[in-house]
């Protein structure tokens, strides 16, 4: 669970939220679709992790339970994340 704000006051209202507020703002097809992204999104998932004398070599698999919605202003459409995602890295995280 997690999100970047870009104010303080947006991390106080969106703090609570689980869910994308104002989603049908989202899915207007026209490229001045304004989508609020104050919200906490929330994700279940687990990883495997191996170590190799290269470095460690990392397997995740993640659910997404309520995908973001995007506006794509070049194909003039909405796009929504998908709800399962893998993600695998060779080498350390930083």
């Amino acid at each position: 669970m997690g999100n970047v704000f870009d104010t303080a006051n947006h991390i106080i209202s969106g703090m609570l939220q689980i869910r994308q507020p104002s989603i049908a703002n989202c899915s207007a097809s026209t490229s001045k679709a304004t989508c609020n992204f104050s919200y906490n999104p929330q994700a279940v998932g687990m990883g495997l992790r191996y170590k190799t004398p290269v470095g460690p070599v990392r397997f995740d698999i993640g659910y997404n339970l309520n995908p973001t919605r995007y506006p794509v202003q070049k194909k003039d459409t909405v796009e929504t994340l998908r709800h399962i995602n893998f993600y695998f890295s060779i080498g350390q995280t930083f």
